[in-house]
């Protein structure tokens, strides 16, 4: 009987470095071992390790053709702009069956496959999960990919299985706010309010925008609602529209469904603010989150990399609302 190392090496020397070729070989190959994880692990090693920058495009590019990935999400779009969900439901489980028969993009005690959407979402990642693992891009964008998934099967009031999909899409982007809203939707579709809540908790430092920071007080808001303590979800409502600077119809509607259901003392804004900080709830903009950016601003700054320092300073111009950062930020923009 073959050892995993003899294996992992008759692997390697099947290869011819085309990945037209390869391809199909490396398929042929995850089929056989595919309850082998070290072997399955091993074939993610050798496109990102062996072969170099060139064969991974390729490869990624082959994937793409092979599975009619471009032809499979034109398809879904196309289906849910004429609200028929079921229809897009099956595009994407059929391309979702093709892409985990590869099972190739597999994490270990050295490596760890994840799809960022931008640059701050890997440095919120290694600044809150302290995780020091290599982080290697898979070749397809699995986050994305189980996302549109999970958000049809959302729409579809399929809340236990969307709940499962949106956990994949967050296994490859933990940060994702936009995969942790869907989960949200399906976790209270499934009944987990708790779940809900804690999800809600840990989504505020990832909100680097004051438009999901205020998104995210007006889903705590909802929490409190279900809980009938209609004065703290009064207050999420009141400062998430102070946090946008603005009246938001959504947090408005909220405010008069509460005021229906008999309660009349809406809090002010000072009494939002407080009710908020001392139950140890976000009443805005995560501070870390907000320095981390700066962090990246100074960091690049010092590198001398305006483009990059321009991106972290626009995040903290947007978290704090700071004057002086703004000048800087104008600053940098019109020297580019």
């Amino acid at each position: 009987m073959k050892t995993t190392v003899e294996i992992i090496e008759e692997i390697k020397a099947g290869l011819s470095g085309d990945a037209e070729r390869d391809f199909p070989y490396l398929l042929k190959i995850a089929e056989e071992y595919k309850d082998e994880r070290a072997v399955l692990e091993e074939i993610g090693n050798i496109m990102f390790s062996h072969i170099g920058q060139q064969y991974e495009k390729d490869m990624a590019r082959v994937i793409e053709e092979d599975l009619k990935m471009p032809q499979a999400y034109r398809k879904t779009a196309e289906l849910m702009e004429k609200k028929q969900h079921r229809e897009a439901e099956k595009v994407m489980e059929e391309l979702i069956d093709k892409v985990e028969r590869l099972n190739w993009f597999l994490e270990n005690d050295e490596n760890v496959y994840f799809n960022f959407s931008e640059p701050f979402e890997e440095d919120m990642y290694r600044f809150f999960k302290q995780d020091r693992r290599t982080i290697r891009v898979p070749l397809i964008d699995m986050a994305n990919m189980y996302l549109s998934y999970g958000s049809i099967l959302v729409e579809l009031k399929k809340y236990a299985k969307a709940a499962s999909v949106l956990e994949k899409a967050l296994s490859f982007n933990p940060v994702s706010t936009a995969a942790g809203f869907e989960y949200l939707e399906a976790l209270e579709g499934n009944g987990e309010i708790e779940e809900y809540y804690e999800k809600c908790m840990e989504l505020h430092r990832y909100c680097f925008r004051r438009s999901d920071v205020a998104r995210n007080l007006r889903n705590l808001g909802h929490y409190f609602t279900l809980q009938q303590e209609y004065s703290v979800a009064c207050s999420c409502y009141m400062v998430s529209m102070a946090v946008l600077n603005q009246r938001h119809p959504i947090a408005m509607q909220e405010l008069r469904n509460i005021e229906r259901k008999g309660f009349s003392e809406t809090p002010d804004m000072d009494q939002s603010y407080q009710i908020l900080e001392e139950l140890g709830l976000p009443y805005g903009p995560n501070d870390e989150t907000a320095s981390l950016a700066y962090s990246g601003y100074r960091h690049f700054i010092d590198q001398n990399m305006p483009d990059a320092a321009r991106y972290y300073l626009s995040i903290a111009c947007n978290l704090t609302e700071d004057e002086d950062l703004e000048k800087e930020l104008k600053r940098l923009t019109n020297a580019s």
